[in-house]
């Protein structure tokens, strides 16, 4: 039992850097740590956006943003990526989307972080006879490896609500869609020989309208609103060590919008949006995204004070993005891509 709790804390150290290189410095806090991977991005179009994706999320990374934004998806779709982080840790994404009868779609996600090989040293001997040794000494092979695997499988049911907001403005009736989104989330970890396995639940709405039906002028584009609930009851993983310990991920609460202005006359859209979350002290995102008829688009984005950059290209239904980010730790070159049958 001694092994494997040297072993958890010196993957705990891996996992810290990790983190902290991947969420605001402010919220380096101790005991806020578990469930750390679910607050690694996936998607290169919403990373390209700072983050900034509650509430424009309509396709396989909604799961991750906001579980509303599946009930979008109105066919069999498959979502994929894969990334190394800071040669240090494989992150890998695979959602894949099934559209059912009233506007209904069901999801099918799995997220993992996983670092392979973590070396295990022997405990530092005792100096004797107040004698230093010398530091030859304490340089030794590992003397054995071990890994480190976080997995979340998560189960998503969303559905598409169309509302009219009977406004009495001489019989005006504002078209709503207020997609509504559930995940059931459950998450395991390893660590060594110990394991950790918990339950968790997301739930997700969006809201959507035209401002050029809400002030009667044409020219204007389409507002969103997203919502998400994270982690509702905060959720718990249990250790099956002999102290039986758990730990518990924090409840977030991630909001945000968007809005995009077409520009009919180029065939162009801009699109502009704002994410906030309020665990680990409370984090700003930002995006701005040029599209040209929906084939290619340019992206710009702030989180915190990481600038990301991106790029993303359709052909029929395929989709691949690209995004760029500089974190403390090194550069991060994420891919990511989706298909639709």
């Amino acid at each position: 039992m001694a092994h494997t709790f040297q072993n958890i804390r010196r993957c705990i150290v891996i996992a810290l850097c990790l983190g902290l290189a991947l969420v605001p410095a402010r919220s380096a806090e101790a005991g806020k740590y578990a469930g750390e991977f679910l607050q690694v991005a996936v998607g290169a179009r919403p990373l390209g956006l700072g983050g900034a994706y509650c509430s424009l999320t309509q396709e396989g990374w909604a799961p991750f943003w906001n579980p509303a934004g599946s009930a979008h998806q109105r066919r069999l779709e498959l979502s994929v990526q894969h990334a190394t982080l800071f040669n240090l840790a494989e992150h890998e994404y695979i959602n894949l989307a099934l559209p059912l009868p009233s506007d209904a779609t069901l999801g099918f996600s799995w997220i993992r972080l996983s670092v392979d090989d973590i070396p295990v040293f022997p405990e530092p001997g005792r100096f004797s006879g107040g004698e230093l040794r010398p530091i030859e000494e304490w340089v030794v092979d590992p003397v054995k490896f071990f890994n480190d695997a976080e997995d979340a499988f998560i189960f998503t049911f969303a559905k598409m609500n169309h509302f009219d907001l009977d406004l009495g403005w001489q019989y005006f009736v504002l078209p709503m869609r207020i997609p509504l989104g559930l995940n059931l989330k459950y998450i395991r970890q390893s660590l060594g020989d110990a394991t950790a396995s918990g339950m968790g639940i997301d739930l997700g709405a969006q809201i959507g309208f035209g401002l050029d039906k809400l002030f009667d002028f044409e020219p204007l584009g389409y507002f969103v609103g997203g919502l998400n609930l994270q982690n509702i009851g905060k959720t718990a993983l249990s250790w099956d060590t002999s102290a039986k310990h758990r730990d518990h991920i924090p409840f977030n609460v991630k909001f945000g919008f968007s809005y995009a202005q077409p520009f009919s006359a180029r065939g162009t859209k801009a699109t502009i949006a704002y994410d906030r979350d309020t665990a680990y002290q409370g984090q700003n995102h930002f995006g701005l995204e040029m599209a040209y008829r929906d084939r290619l688009a340019l992206r710009l984005g702030l989180e915190g004070e990481k600038l990301a950059v991106g790029a993303g290209f359709r052909f029929w239904r395929l989709v691949l993005d690209y995004a760029f980010v500089s974190y403390d730790l090194g550069n991060i070159h994420r891919v990511s891509g989706s298909v639709g049958f």
